[in-house]
C-alpha cells in the first residue's frame, strides 16, 4: 500500500512566520514515508520560510508542494541544487469573471473603511492588506509587515489577543459571507481563516483538498494530513469536512491530524513511526 504524508507548513512545520529550523529539516530528511505539503502563503512568503532553508539546512530529497492554499502545485527537486518547478496553477480571477472578481475587492476594501472593524491604534497598521496569490485571495485587515522580525511578531500577538477577546475575525467572516452570498452560492466561494491574522479566499475543491484528491488520482493508497488550523473556519478544516463527507466506496483514503505546533508534529511523527531515530 503506497502512503504519504501531506502537511501544512506554517505552524506546523515551522513556528508561526518563522523558518523551518535545523531540528525538523532533519526529521523530514529521515522519513520512512515520502511527504508532500500544503501551505496556504505563496511562493513571496514561504520561499523565505520554508523553501530556501529548507535547502540551507542540508535536505537533499524529493518532494511536492502544494502552496497558495494548496492549488499552485511544485515539483521541488534538491538532490543537486535547489530546483522549483511549477507545474500546475488554478486561476481564481479568470474562474470568476472580472465582475465577480471586483465584487470581491470591494467588500474587502469596504471593511477596511467601516468603523465598527476598525483596529485599535495599539496595533500597526501596514499598507499591503489585500494579496492575490492566483489561486486565492490573501486579506489581512493590519496589513503586513515587509520584515518578519520582533517587532512584527510582537504586532501579530496584540492583534490575535484583540481578535480573540472582541471575536474580530469571526464578524468579519460573517459580514462578508453576507455581503458575497451571491458569489458563495454561484462560484462556490469559501471565506476561511488563515493563520493567525489573515482571512483566505477560495473556491470550493480548489483549496487544500486539491492535492488529497490529486495524490489519490496518481496512485496513493493513503494520504495522512497532519495541520494546525484543522478546527470550524481554519484553513485546514476543508480536509476534515471532505473527509467527514467521504461517500465512496470502500475505506475513505484519507486521515487529518491536528497538531498545536512544529514541536507537536514531531511527536506525532515519532508516536506514528513516520520519522527515523
Amino acid at each position: 500500500m503506497k502512503k504519504i504524508l501531506l502537511f501544512d507548513i506554517d505552524a506546523t512545520l515551522t513556528p508561526p512566520r518563522q523558518p523551518i529550523n535545523k531540528e525538523m529539516t532533519e526529521i523530514l530528511s529521515n522519513m520512512t514515508i515520502p511527504f508532500a505539503v500544503a501551505g496556504g502563503s505563496d511562493m513571496e512568503l514561504l520561499k523565505e520560510q520554508f523553501f530556501v532553508p529548507l535547502y540551507k539546512n542540508g535536505f537533499r530529497k524529493i518532494f511536492d508542494a502544494f502552496i497558495s492554499n494548496g492549488t499552485m502545485r511544485y515539483y521541488c527537486d534538491y538532490r543537486k541544487k535547489m530546483d522549483i518547478k511549477l507545474v500546475f496553477s488554478f486561476n481564481m480571477r479568470k474562474y470568476l469573471g472580472e465582475k465577480n472578481y471586483k465584487k470581491i475587492i470591494s467588500a474587502l476594501e469596504e471593511i477596511l473603511e467601516m468603523k465598527k472593524f476598525n483596529l485599535p491604534k495599539e496595533i500597526e497598521i501596514a499598507p499591503k492588506k489585500i494579496t492575490d496569490r492566483i489561486s486565492m485571495i490573501n486579506f489581512i485587515p493590519m496589513g503586513r509587515l515587509q520584515k518578519e522580525d520582533p517587532r512584527a511578531q510582537e504586532n501579530r500577538r496584540t492583534f490575535v489577543e484583540f481578535s480573540e477577546k472582541k471575536d474580530y475575525r469571526d464578524k468579519v467572516i460573517k459580514h462578508l459571507k453576507t455581503r458575497l452570498a451571491e458569489v458563495i452560492r454561484e462560484k462556490k466561494l469559501k471565506i476561511l481563516l488563515g493563520g493567525q491574522t489573515s482571512f483566505d479566499l477560495v473556491i470550493d475543491g480548489y483549496d487544500k483538498t486539491y492535492p488529497l484528491y490529486t495524490l489519490k488520482k496518481e496512485g496513493w493508497d493513503e494520504i495522512i494530513f497532519i495541520g494546525d488550523a484543522l478546527f470550524p473556519g481554519g484553513n485546514d478544516y476543508v480536509v476534515q469536512e471532505y473527509i467527514d463527507n467521504w461517500k465512496e466506496k470502500g475505506k475513505c483514503p484519507y486521515e487529518a491530524i491536528k497538531t498545536k505546533s512544529w514541536e507537536d508534529t514531531i511527536k506525532i511523527l515519532q508516536e506514528k513511526n513516520f520519522r527515523a531515530l
